[in-house]
């Protein structure tokens, strides 16, 4: 769906780039190669084909990638489809014909600078950035300590640092502080990203607007 709206003009793709699973694949159940009693023997998946955009290009390990990128605590070079070891190989065939509903790409790069420069100084995409510079720190670390006190300190480290993030953002929110994480209800990560999206959907209707002349946006209204 992604590809499909975002091949055809209808919409911009905000976000991350997707998984990058592109591959039909059957289930075939082994029991009935046993006569008899029937022990259960599993499946054997068998990939029979692939998915392809309109122009040609496979969503097979490159995924769709979006107009507009927002942060993420999920990193696509640690879960997508490309690190499988053997997972098929992004391709292409010829592309379809088709005609499109619309061309956003030439004002992209407008709404990229406008969400670039509202989330620049925003206190909520510094403590966005702050979570994903401290998983990103947690991924790095190639050693642990088998003693159990530095291990505690470690977490508790962890933790205080995590707390501080969080009263921090709730500061610049006038939002009372907590004083443990487990006060802590709700992700405020997944609003962040809703509320720039929403933003970001905004910004398309004004450049839109302005892009096809306030006589032809008025028309446009009006029907």
């Amino acid at each position: 769906l992604a590809g499909a709206i975002q091949d055809y003009g209808r919409a911009l793709i905000v976000g991350q780039q997707t998984y990058g699973k592109g591959t039909v694949q059957n289930a075939h159940p082994l029991n009935y190669t046993i006569f008899g009693r029937k022990p259960e023997l599993g499946q054997l998946n068998v990939t029979i084909g692939k998915y392809y955009r309109i122009t040609g290009e496979s969503t097979q390990d490159r995924g769709v990638a979006p107009d507009i990128a927002l942060p993420s605590l999920i990193d696509a070079n640690e879960v997508g489809e490309s690190t499988r070891d053997r997972a098929l190989p992004w391709d292409h065939i010829e592309p379809a014909a088709f005609r499109g509903e619309g061309d956003l790409k030439p004002i992209t790069a407008a709404l990229e600078k406008l969400h670039e420069e509202r989330t620049a100084n925003s206190a909520d995409f510094r403590y966005l950035h702050d979570d994903i510079a401290a998983l990103e720190a947690m991924r790095s670390q190639k050693t642990l300590s088998l003693s159990l006190k530095t291990r505690e300190a470690e977490r508790k480290r962890l933790e205080s640092e995590r707390l501080e993030r969080e009263n921090t953002w709730r500061a610049a929110h006038d939002v009372k502080p907590v004083k443990t994480l487990e006060e802590i209800k709700d992700d405020a990560a997944a609003g962040i990203l809703l509320d720039e999206a929403s933003q970001i959907a905004a910004d398309l209707a004004v450049v839109s607007a302005h892009r096809v002349g306030p006589t032809q946006a008025r028309r446009t209204d009006m029907h």
